[in-house]
């Protein structure tokens, strides 16, 4: 077979609707997937399961949290939980069972509600970074953005050296 009739077979598919892209469905529902992790996050969070984040806004409900975030900006103008802390709260989810009194979000584990009780309800972000004007809550979530963002390790490059590299 030559490269024009490969080229071919691919406008005829495209012309019937056949989609050759996404080789991986979901057997429940059809849906179909070009990445198998695509797949597997849908049949874990969306096929059959019922909506797991809700807007406090409108009371719509979502299954993923990213497209409550993007839901959140498109249609109410809000651009970050910090602002609006209460979006991630879970709508139907057996397993988190402890919520947090001031905001509502919900937690599998007592401990996790505790930290987040501790070090971020209401509280001041205490973790800032040298750099630029970024603050966190965790440290972990500082080290991380040190790495990514200004390619250091935490307390390990000092000012001299990250100008330099």
């Amino acid at each position: 077979m030559c490269i024009l009739d490969d080229s071919i077979t691919v406008i005829v598919k495209k012309l019937l609707g056949i989609n050759f892209l996404k080789k991986h469905s979901c057997e429940q529902c059809g849906r179909r997937y070009k990445r198998k992790m695509h797949l597997i996050a849908h049949i874990r969070y969306e096929c059959g399961q019922e909506p797991h984040f809700r807007c406090d806004v409108c009371l719509r409900a979502f299954h993923q949290k990213s497209n409550l975030r993007s839901h959140l900006a498109r249609i109410h103008n809000i651009f970050d939980s910090f602002r609006f802390p209460c979006v991630q709260v879970a709508v139907t989810n057996p397993h988190k069972k402890f919520a947090c009194h001031q905001c509502g979000r919900l937690y599998k584990y007592k401990c996790n509600l505790s930290c987040h009780m501790r070090y971020e309800c209401g509280k001041d972000r205490q973790f800032n970074c040298t750099f630029c004007t970024k603050s966190f809550h965790h440290k972990s979530t500082l080290k991380r953005h040190l790495l990514l963002v200004h390619n250091c390790r935490y307390g390990k490059m000092t000012t001299l050296e990250f100008i330099n590299a």
